[in-house]
């Protein structure tokens, strides 16, 4: 094949920022859940790889029946740490536009609107990111797949004083503002679930307050 038949990579906002600018093809995807998980003080469930310092939010990948996957997309965490978790309900809000014209999708002025919204415990965000090679190397390799991230949000209930972790990492709870900036430094798509959650909590918690 030569240079002129080359696949050529069309690009994202995430795949800009690990891959060079070489021809590239991605013919395959993945699926992974992602998990913010809440405590009773409203601290937010981290794990930090022992050997590099990377810290991260909990996520696994599709491995058997799909079916699972998508029906208990939090069994993972307690199988983990051993915690009880519960699917943790959230405002489903809509998005509005002021100028719908606009001809670049960063150039959209918009915004969340919660008026009437209903609560919900389904994935509150869908995320793109590069599939990494789970070989525990530094720095990671991306495998040449994207992978599609659903994040929901839990809450633990019962005793969360003692958390197990994976092997080869800790697992605590810390507030969550402490989480998104330390997370920031290694994972922007962790970061901007984060960012979302803290913001359709605090609705969340606003809504059902003044419910009564």
């Amino acid at each position: 094949m030569n240079d002129a038949q080359l696949p050529i990579a069309i690009y994202t906002t995430y795949t800009t920022l690990h891959l060079d600018d070489v021809s590239y093809c991605v013919p395959d995807v993945t699926f992974q859940n992602g998990a913010v998980i809440i405590n009773d003080n409203n601290e937010v469930l981290l794990y930090e790889d022992l050997e590099s310092g990377r810290v991260s939010l909990p996520r696994c990948t599709l491995q058997d029946s799909f079916e699972s996957f998508c029906e208990t997309p939090l069994q993972f965490v307690s199988d983990a740490t051993g915690l009880s978790v519960e699917r943790l309900a959230l405002l489903k809000p809509s998005r509005q536009y002021r100028n719908g014209d606009a001809e670049h999708w960063e150039d959209l002025d918009q915004e969340l609107c919660f008026e009437g919204s209903a609560l919900s415990t389904n994935f509150f965000s869908m995320a793109l990111d590069i599939a990494w090679f789970e070989n525990y190397q530094q720095p990671l390799y991306a495998d040449g797949r994207q992978v599609f991230i659903r994040w929901y949000s839990g809450v633990v209930r019962g005793p969360a004083d003692v958390v197990r972790a994976p092997d080869g990492y800790r697992a605590r709870f810390l507030p969550l503002k402490k989480v998104i900036s330390t997370v920031r430094q290694y994972d922007f798509v962790a970061e901007n679930a984060l960012v979302l959650f803290d913001v359709l909590w605090t609705e969340t918690k606003r809504a059902l307050s003044s419910r009564g």
